[in-house]
């Protein structure tokens, strides 16, 4: 599957010509899973000018957590960055932006633990923390608060049982 992001802040954007508004489209992986971006949860975040997306790539029968960054004053994409693997193409990742700017992703498991990862750097997605594996949650929905807190909710693993909740204050481990 090619997975295609056409940036809304282009097609937004207040340009001087008709010319400078014509939409941009970058091919960010053309091995997408079947699920690349589908399912719960923030695939792009923006902060102060970075536009930060996640995805899943299929290689060989394995599923692969990525990133990409967007430097919206320059244009340019970085290389992407693999963040971890997942056990089938329901371990799509999710990603939220702190206040301070790091990034915070979640690749969700399905029958596995989900593998909490953070930008070792504010705005960046070159390096991250090691992987952090916890719960047993599918379908996995992560977002900040104001606070930095943390928070995730989903389908709880074992069947359909309801749904887990989980919340991380800044600087503790789920």
């Amino acid at each position: 599957m090619r997975i295609m992001l056409l940036p809304a802040f282009l097609l937004l954007s207040c340009a001087a010509s008709a010319a400078e508004a014509a939409p941009h489209r970058e091919l960010i992986s053309d091995i997408g899973s079947e699920r690349a971006t589908s399912g719960n949860g923030n695939k792009i975040v923006t902060f102060d000018g970075k536009t930060h997306i996640v995805w899943q790539d299929s290689i060989d029968g394995g599923y692969f957590a990525r990133a990409r960054t967007l430097d919206r004053s320059s244009g340019k994409w970085s290389p992407f960055y693999t963040l971890g693997k997942g056990k089938d193409n329901h371990a799509r990742p999710t990603i939220a932006v702190d206040s301070r700017g790091f990034l915070h992703v979640i690749i969700g498991g399905h029958h596995s633990g989900l593998q909490y990862r953070r930008s070792a750097r504010p705005n960046d997605a070159s390096e991250w923390t090691p992987a952090e594996v916890f719960g047993r949650t599918t379908y996995p929905l992560l977002i900040c608060g104001p606070d930095d807190t943390l928070y995730l909710a989903g389908r709880h693993d074992a069947g359909w049982k309801g749904m887990d909740f989980y919340a991380k204050p800044p600087g503790e481990k789920w």
